[in-house]
């Protein structure tokens, strides 16, 4: 399994499980989930405990900000009910 894999059935994991998980160092999965976030496949949140947590970025066109896809969608909304 890969580390892509991974994530996507265990959102919200630290880099550590997933090297754990998939059998690979964990400085080789850092480099992966690196180039995948650079790529905005992959979104990195910090948790409380100041961990880095890896999800995929399921949002369309590489957007990873969620208020930002909201006010897209609301937008589209709006502009359907009014015919445009």
């Amino acid at each position: 399994m890969s580390p892509l894999e991974y994530i996507r059935f265990n959102p919200n994991v630290t880099a550590s499980e997933v090297a754990f998980a998939v059998g690979k160092e964990t400085s080789s999965v850092h480099s992966i989930l690196s180039g995948l976030c650079s790529k905005r496949i992959l979104i990195r949140k910090q948790n409380h405990r100041k961990e880095w947590l890896y999800r995929v970025n399921d949002m369309p066109f590489g957007c990873n900000n969620e208020l930002t896809m909201m006010f897209n969608q609301l937008l589209v909304k709006r502009r359907n009910s009014q015919g445009m």
